[in-house]
């Protein structure tokens, strides 16, 4: 009865062990999976984001100097572009808790599916 018992224990602890050991691989396997996503997300962002900046860039300085010409003033032009860029960016600011929501809506199926 006793090495009967003993063989049960010996069993559950191996079984314990292996569960743990299980569960420690997964959960290195989920955290390499979310820091690799975190990492794709923002090189993919650096790169689509610093594009999109030079392409504002060249068209904010072609508006400068196309508002120049209009008003016979570049510093006129200039200052316009500027303050259409103040606007934007303090409409940005007032909705910037949409602006989070919005990230956490799509991001959060990434790092809480179920499977």
């Amino acid at each position: 009865m006793f090495d009967s018992l003993g063989e049960t224990s010996d069993k559950a602890v191996e079984k314990a062990q292996h569960y743990i050991e299980t569960t420690k691989a997964y959960y290195r396997l989920k955290a390499f999976q979310q820091v690799s996503t975190i990492i794709g997300v923002m090189g993919k962002a650096m790169v689509i984001g610093g594009m999109a900046f030079i392409g504002f860039l060249f068209l904010a300085i072609a508006a400068a100097i196309g508002l120049g010409r209009l008003f016979d003033s570049i510093a006129l032009g200039s200052l316009t572009v500027g303050i259409i860029f103040l606007i934007l960016g303090y409409i940005a600011y007032k909705k910037r808790g949409l602006i989070d929501t919005q990230v956490i809506k799509q991001m959060s199926p990434k790092f809480f599916e179920s499977k």
